[in-house]
């Protein structure tokens, strides 16, 4: 192979790389936010997550940007439910 198609391949790699899918960092941040909101502040987080995943639906990734949105919504009410938990189990041990 010569020089000018190794960089040839490299030029069309990165470009491949930046117009994939513009979608799936917001997909990505959608479902880490998620995990995030199972420990922390589920009532800011889980719908930061949901818009998230709105935005990489919008953006084209409807697959990821869909289980975005649903991972974020699963882990708000799972991080509610674990807040009400504790606080009762809290409540039994005193």
């Amino acid at each position: 192979m010569l020089p000018e198609d190794h960089q040839y391949h490299q030029e069309r790699a990165r470009q491949s790389l930046l117009t994939r899918k513009p979608g799936r960092m917001w997909a990505r941040a959608s479902l880490i936010v998620a995990v995030w909101s199972l420990f922390i502040a589920p009532a800011v987080l889980g719908p930061l997550g949901v818009a998230a995943g709105c935005v990489a639906i919008a953006k084209g990734d409807k697959w990821w940007g869909a289980a975005g949105v649903s991972g974020s919504a699963v882990a708000e009410v799972t991080g509610y439910c674990q807040r009400i938990f504790k606080e009762q189990i809290g409540h039994l041990a005193s």
